[in-house]
């Protein structure tokens, strides 16, 4: 991703003033990809709003396999890891 902000044409930023707060679709002629730039703040608040569901899901994931009995006692799962990364037994 580019680290350097690309300049705003004159259309683009009068659409923007109209419509503030709105995203603004943009279709490439040649591909036909449709983008869409949205505010930073928008993108920022998006994004969190996107990690938070997906930490919540991933949560609930886990409770529903706990639930279902789908778990492995510490001492296994020590022992695996331990195992697998060439790790000293506990002391």
């Amino acid at each position: 991703m580019s680290t350097i902000p690309l300049r705003l044409p004159d259309e683009m930023r009068q659409v923007l003033r109209e419509n503030p707060g709105e995203p603004l679709p943009l279709e490439d002629d040649e591909t036909h990809q449709v983008y869409v730039v949205v505010d930073q703040d928008l993108h920022r608040r998006a994004m969190q709003a996107l990690q938070q569901q997906e930490d919540v899901q991933a949560i609930q994931a886990g409770l529903d396999a706990a639930a279902n009995g789908l778990v492995a006692p510490l001492e296994e799962v020590d022992a695996r890891i331990r195992k697998k990364f060439g790790f000293p037994p506990p002391p």
